[in-house]
């Protein structure tokens, strides 16, 4: 068993020192601090869009609505939230393309 493992930290050096090679033949772009700005207030406002909070009655509506479609509770729960936003399409593969779910169409964008 020992010699099956002589030479694995021979390897292994080997192998890190060649990533160490590839990161310098491709270096990474200068981080400029402007593009941060940038992406820091994108996230601001990404954030305020995806915050949603889980209430009783948010989950009260989802047991409806998997009662009424005969989804998982999880997809229920995404679905009654999107309807809590008033959202129009529901971007997801996992439910049946095209259905109306609370006057919401899925939409599966891999088709």
């Amino acid at each position: 068993m020992r010699r099956k493992y002589r030479n694995f930290g021979k390897r292994v050096n080997s192998e890190l020192r060649d990533s160490d090679r590839c990161w310098k033949r491709f270096p990474l772009p200068v981080w400029n601090p402007a593009i941060g700005s940038i992406v820091s207030k994108m996230l601001d406002y990404f954030l305020d869009l995806w915050r949603c909070n889980v209430t009783p009655e948010l989950a009260r509506r989802a047991l409806d609505v998997q009662d009424k479609y005969g989804i998982s509770f999880y997809d229920a729960l995404i679905v009654a939230t999107a309807e809590s936003l008033g959202c129009h399409e529901i971007l997801t593969e996992d439910l049946n393309d095209g259905q109306t779910y609370c006057g919401m169409v899925a939409v599966n964008p891999f088709k």
